[in-house]
């Protein structure tokens, strides 16, 4: 008997769900959200990804929420120096900050941070493709963090 309770314990501590079970991405709630346009190539990549998880379906006709993100321009720096005093290692840091709107008034108001790193290598190209390949993922990583905020806010406001 204890065997059993403690893999229930283990299982709930490695977030296992059921696979068949519905997510709020999938309630009619979810579908109600109208995500505002967002300028510049992540922010258009960004847009999608949060509207492929909200409303699959496209746009909502008669949408209940507004959500309005300000993408902040990735910040970069580098760290690790190598004796000639050139860096081996890049962070980029990304911001959003967003709001949630229902009937023209604010509901919710935040701010996501997200981080990703790159090698810096001798070849230029290939570190500024390490270095744009870091923006998308923090950019998507951004998009994780906000989606995962808008579920909570759903699943407290039902």
């Amino acid at each position: 008997m204890i065997k059993k309770i403690a893999i229930l314990f283990l299982l709930s501590a490695c977030g296992f769900t059921p696979m068949h079970k519905k997510t709020v991405q999938e309630t009619t709630q979810a579908n109600s959200i109208l995500v505002k346009p967002i300028s510049g190539k992540r922010g258009i990549n960004l847009r999608q990804q949060l509207r492929e998880s909200l409303s699959p379906t496209g746009d909502p006709k008669n949408p209940i929420y507004n959500v309005r993100i300000n993408l902040h321009p990735p910040r970069v720096g580098l760290r690790g120096l190598r004796q000639d005093a050139t860096a081996t290692w890049g962070t980029v840091i990304a911001k959003a900050d967003y709001v949630i709107t229902k009937d023209g008034k604010e509901v919710l108001k935040s701010q996501e941070t997200a981080f990703a790193s790159y090698k810096v290598l001798s070849s230029v190209y290939s570190s500024m493709v390490g270095k744009e390949d870091s923006f998308d993922r923090a950019t998507k990583t951004l998009g994780t963090q906000i989606l995962s905020h808008i579920n909570t806010f759903l699943e407290k406001n039902k």
